[in-house]
C-alpha cells in the first residue's frame, strides 16, 4: 500500500502535553505500515544489502539517501541482522517510529545514535542483545518515561503485526499464545530508555532483570495509573504534583516536576544554615552533576559570561529562533541563559519575546562554536559566522523550518571543532 506523504520534519504530537504543561491523554503506539514500493525503501534494502555485503562499521543510511526518500522510511527492515560487522548505526533525524527486534542480531554493535528522531518514543528490548554496545545518544525527551516530564506510558496490550517479534524478547523461544506486553526503563549503553518486552510466559517477565534507578521498579503495562519516580521522590521532601486525567476506571496519578531548579547565584550568607533552595540545588548536584576534571573552580566561566550580548540561533526540536543573550549565569549546579528572540525573515512570529535555557553542569557542553544540553536537546549557535550562514539560509528557505534542521547541525557542529567544556555523556 501507498502511505501518505509524509512531513519534512520528522516531529509527532504525542508528548506535545508534556512542553505545554497539559493533561495527558491515553497514549497509543504507532503502527504506521512502512510503504514498501517507495524508493526511500528500495533504497534502504540496498544499502542494507551493500553494508551486509562488504562488512562495513559504520551504518549510516541518512548519508547515503536523499533527504526526502530518508523522510518514507518509519522502521527498519528486518534484514538489518545481516550487518553483523556494523559497530555504529547512525540514525540522526529520521522519521522512524519502531526499531524491529533483529537489531538485537547485530552483534558487534557499540555505538547507537538516531538522536534527533522525535517520533521514536521506545525501543524493542532485544537491543539488550547487544552486549558491546557502550555508546547511545537519543533525544530522551522524545521517550516515554523520560526523566525530565515523566510522559505515560501507553496502556499494553496493543498487540499488532508490525510490533510482534518471531521470538520471545527474553528466552527467544517460540509464542505457544499472544505473548504478554509489558514495558521496562533500563540502561541501554549510556541512556535509560523504555523497552518493549513480547514474553512468551509469566517465568520470562520475572526473568527480566531489575529496571533502572528512579524508574518504575518492576514490568508494567503502562497507561495513566502508572506511578513514576518524581525528582522530588529521590531528593525527599514534600512532592510536588499535579493531577492528571484519568482513564476509564483508573484512578489519577501525580505528575513529575517538570523541570529542575534553575540556577541561582551563589549566596554569601550563612552556609551553616543552608535554605531550602540550597539543600535541593545541592541535592540535585549530588545526584546529577558528574563534574569533569577541568570544571572545579569555574575557569571557563569568563569565556561562557563573554557570550552575554551575543546573537545566536537556537534550536530545540523545530523550534528555532534568531535569539539574543541578554543574561548569563554561571554557579555551582550549572548554566542558565536567558535568551531575547529577535525578530528576522524565514524565523516564524513568537508572542512570548524571551525564554531561558539552562543545563546543570552533568548536562552542558560548549565549543568554539556552539554551546548545547545534549541530554535536553537544545542548542545555540553562537560563532558570528556561522550565525550568518544560518540567518541566509533560513531567509532564503522561508518561514517553513524544512531543511533548516539539518543545516544547523552541520554548520553548528562541524568534525573537529574544539571543545571549551564537554559533558561526561557523548554528544
Amino acid at each position: 500500500m501507498n502511505a501518505e506523504p509524509l512531513c519534512e520534519d520528522p516531529i509527532c504530537t504525542c508528548l506535545k502535553p508534556q512542553y505545554e504543561n497539559n493533561r495527558w491523554p491515553a497514549l497509543h503506539l504507532h503502527v504506521e505500515p512502512q510503504d514498501t514500493e517507495c524508493h526511500g525503501w528500495k533504497r534502504l534494502l540496498e544499502l542494507v544489502d551493500q553494508a551486509a555485503s562488504d562488512g562495513r562499521e559504520e551504518f549510516a543510511p541518512s548519508k547515503a539517501m536523499d533527504r526526502k526518500d530518508w523522510m518514507q522510511v518509519v522502521t527498519l527492515p528486518l534484514s538489518i541482522a545481516k550487518l553483523k560487522a556494523v559497530k555504529s548505526l547512525y540514525l540522526y533525524s529520521s522519521n522512524l517510529v519502531r526499531i524491529p527486534p533483529e537489531i538485537g542480531e547485530m552483534e558487534s554493535l557499540e555505538r547507537f545514535d538516531p538522536y534527533t528522531s522525535y517520533r521514536l518514543h521506545w525501543l524493542p528490548y532485544e537491543i539488550t542483545r547487544c552486549r558491546r554496545l557502550k555508546v547511545s545518544r537519543v533525544s530522551t525527551r522524545a521517550l516515554y518515561g523520560n526523566y525530565k516530564y515523566r510522559p505515560p506510558f501507553p496502556r499494553l496490550p496493543q498487540p499488532h503485526d508490525v510490533l510482534r517479534p518471531s521470538g520471545c524478547s527474553v528466552c527467544g523461544g517460540p509464542f505457544s499464545q499472544e505473548p504478554q506486553q509489558v514495558w521496562i526503563s533500563l540502561r541501554v549503553a549510556t541512556d535509560v530508555m523504555p523497552l518493549l518486552v513480547h514474553a512468551c510466559s509469566d517465568e520470562c517477565i520475572r526473568n527480566l532483570p531489575t529496571p533502572a534507578e528512579h524508574y518504575v521498579q518492576h514490568p508494567h503495562q503502562g497507561g495513566l495509573d502508572v506511578k513514576q519516580p518524581t525528582a522530588v521522590d529521590f531528593l525527599g521532601g514534600p512532592p510536588v504534583s499535579k493531577e492528571l486525567p484519568k482513564e476509564p476506571g483508573v484512578q489519577a496519578v501525580s505528575e513529575p516536576m517538570a523541570t529542575p531548579p534553575p540556577c541561582q547565584p551563589v549566596a554569601q550568607e550563612d552556609h551553616n544554615t543552608p535554605s531550602p533552595l540550597r539543600r535541593v540545588l545541592a541535592a540535585l548536584t549530588r545526584i546529577f552533576v558528574r563534574r569533569p576534571v577541568e570544571v572545579p573552580g569555574h575557569p571557563e566561566a569568563a569565556m561562557i559570561r563573554q557570550l552575554q550580548g551575543r546573537t545566536c540561533v537556537y534550536k530545540e526540536h523545530a523550534f528555532i529562533q534568531k535569539v539574543r543573550i541578554t543574561e548569563v549565569r554561571v554557579d555551582e549546579w550549572g548554566v542558565l541563559l536567558r535568551l531575547r528572540i529577535v525578530a528576522a525573515k524565514g524565523f516564524s512570529p513568537q508572542q512570548k519575546k524571551s525564554f531561558e535555557a539552562a543545563a546543570c553542569w552533568a548536562n552542558f557542553s560548549m565549543s568554539e562554536l556552539a554551546v548545547w544540553a545534549p541530554g535536553i536537546t537544545w542548542y545555540l549557535v553562537t560563532d558570528p559566522s556561522r550565525v550568518e550562514r544560518i540567518l541566509a539560509r533560513a531567509a532564503e528557505l522561508g518561514a517553513s523550518t524544512n531543511g533548516l534542521s539539518q543545516f544547523i547541525s552541520e554548520t553548528g557542529f562541524p568534525d573537529g571543532a574544539a571543545m571549551i567544556v564537554k559533558a561526561p555523556g557523548p554528544f
